[in-house]
């Protein structure tokens, strides 16, 4: 797909709010693709502020965390960065979509902006927690805080789904989103609001990214990735929310020796005001 169709796809997605004042850039990572980031400067903050640099999930879109992110910006400087798999993202033909390149991608963009990691804190949810421990496991990053809301082990991409994208060609891949959409809608949401979240998410995803990295993905699990975590964490359960399994949430906070454990409930409460308090609160007793 060549530059100027790519970015028309891409502006047919309507704008967050955060979007509209955020400064979007990208950064050229080493392997010549692009990821697109957004960030914003704190005016109440005057005195060294910290950095929340948040990770989206699996295909989330900026969407999601609007009314975080709008919170969020007065009280922190913000960097958002949006993985590869997502449509805004610019690869190269032979790009990789391991554990391994998603990593590289978020440790380069720290570097491309000389970030100073002790005031850094990491959001991050679900499938972008299990990169981040990836990274603290292996010593490329190291924040202040790292919060991980909903930590998986796989990615929850169901069998039927899974078969379909091995084998089905590209020009069918509307018939997967169709799938995983009404899959979404009706076994994993927790409210309507929610799953038409998700469902977006699905529908805007890119099928070629998209393709590569569940043929990666689907067929792992990484436990390991939480063992031996020094770092402090923040784990927020959201034990009212289908889309995570709360069990999995408690094993991998008994893993992580530097890990305090909260329960939000909630979706709808991990991407809004409750998550920024906990964030601030947490901040306030170190």
């Amino acid at each position: 797909m060549s530059k100027k169709k790519a970015d028309a796809k891409f502006d047919l997605i309507s704008l967050a709010e955060y979007e509209k004042t955020a400064e979007i850039s990208y950064v050229q990572v080493s392997d010549g693709s692009e990821i697109r980031i957004l960030q914003s400067l704190t005016k109440a903050v005057k005195k060294d502020p910290f950095t929340l640099v948040l990770v989206a999930g699996w295909v989330s879109l900026v969407l999601g965390w609007d009314n975080f992110l709008l919170d969020a910006q007065k009280h922190f400087n913000i960097l958002y960065i949006e993985t590869r798999e997502k449509g805004s993202s610019k690869i190269t033909k032979t790009a990789e979509f391991d554990i391994e390149r998603f990593a590289l991608d978020i440790k380069e963009i720290f570097e491309f902006l000389d970030l100073k990691q002790e005031k850094v804190v990491m959001l991050t949810s679900s499938f972008s927690a299990m990169l981040v421990a990836y990274m603290l496991k292996n010593g490329m990053i190291d924040p202040y805080l790292s919060v991980f809301i909903g930590p998986i082990e796989k990615v929850p991409i169901p069998r039927s789904i899974r078969i379909l994208i091995v084998i089905v060609p590209l020009w069918l891949s509307s018939i997967v989103k169709i799938i995983g959409i009404w899959w979404v809608k009706n076994f994993k949401a927790e409210d309507e609001e929610h799953g038409a979240k998700y469902a977006r998410s699905i529908r805007e995803s890119d099928p070629i990214k998209w393709k590569r990295a569940s043929k990666y993905f689907a067929q792992r699990d990484f436990w390991d990735v939480y063992k031996g975590i020094d770092n402090r964490v923040l784990i927020v359960d959201e034990s009212v929310d289908r889309l995570h399994n709360t069990e999995i949430t408690q094993e991998i906070t008994q893993m992580i020796k530097n890990s305090e454990y909260i329960d939000l409930k909630t979706n709808k409460n991990t991407h809004s005001k409750p998550m920024l308090d906990t964030i601030l609160e947490y901040l306030k007793k170190k």
